[in-house]
């Protein structure tokens, strides 16, 4: 069994939002009752068939959709990977497994978060 968080790699922010969802997951899967219950109620119902709890629960795979060439590891924003270490090291305190996934994408496919203009300071004469 494998919970699965996906999003685009558009943004060191939007990555950083990943592997937040990841370790937030993995805290409500091992702190709620209620949350635990309802993934397998979920998953059951959806694949029309009882899914049980694998022994030491499931991975949190962090799934990123990536239209750069090269390894996904090489290709990570520098405080994405800073990020990713510490919301993985998070998930494996609880005791989850975490995986790393690429969805490739064709090649300058993915749209970019623009820049906002940085607004210019007016001069101050002394």
């Amino acid at each position: 069994m494998h919970l699965i968080c996906v999003k685009q790699q558009s943004s060191s922010a939007t990555l950083s939002h990943l592997f937040s969802q990841g370790s937030v997951s993995a805290e409500l899967y091992r702190g709620e009752s209620d949350y635990k219950a309802r993934i397998y109620r979920d998953a059951s119902e959806h694949w029309k068939m009882t899914i049980e709890e694998p022994s030491g629960g499931p991975v949190i795979v962090y799934a990123i959709a990536n239209d750069r060439t090269g390894d996904l590891a090489d290709t990570l924003f520098f405080f994405s990977k800073i990020s990713l270490l510490f919301n993985a090291r998070i998930v494996q305190r609880l005791g989850l497994g975490v995986a790393l996934a690429r969805i490739p994408m064709p090649e300058g496919s993915l749209r970019r978060k623009k820049r906002k203009p940085r607004k210019k300071q007016a001069s101050q004469s002394g």
